[in-house]
């Protein structure tokens, strides 16, 4: 490619039973965004401690954390200096 190589992520989830949004997040420092019910931080490039309630991750380059709230979805605290997927899934209804 002209610019170097490029890496082709797709989303492929169940649209009639949940509703998915996908964000491109840079990670200069610190970031605190809302979570989903469900949530996949997928970290393309650097390193991410990840902060949601009581459970704590770090990623690092092709990394990826699965994040299962449980009635109130957490707030995701990020903290780094890396490109993330952040993935969130809510349920359209009853699982």
């Amino acid at each position: 490619m002209l610019d170097g190589p490029i890496r082709d992520f797709n989303l492929i989830y169940r649209a009639d039973r949940y509703q998915a949004a996908l964000s491109w997040l840079h990670i200069e420092g610190q970031l605190q965004v809302d979570a989903a019910p469900s949530c996949i931080a997928f970290c393309a490039q650097g390193a991410l401690a990840v902060h949601a309630g009581h459970e704590h991750a770090t990623l690092g380059t092709l990394d990826a954390l699965r994040i299962e709230a449980g009635h109130t979805p957490p707030v995701l605290h990020l903290r780094g200096d890396a490109q993330v997927c952040l993935i969130r899934l809510q349920p359209l209804g009853p699982t």
